[in-house]
């Protein structure tokens, strides 16, 4: 899902457009980075964010 989030910064006006979609790959989505105590790819399916100017 798209969402796009209008907001003034030093009087400014802009658009933050934010992607919101189930992950599909750990690895691309940074987890391994973690060093978490479980196995990165148990986090498949949560929601991730990636937003942009």
């Amino acid at each position: 899902m798209k969402y796009a989030v209008p907001f003034v910064f030093h009087n400014k006006s802009n658009v933050l457009t934010v992607d919101y979609r189930p992950m599909q790959n750990a690895f691309e989505s940074g987890f391994h980075i973690l060093n978490l105590p479980f196995a990165a790819d148990a986090c498949v399916g949560y929601p991730m964010v990636h937003a942009w100017f």
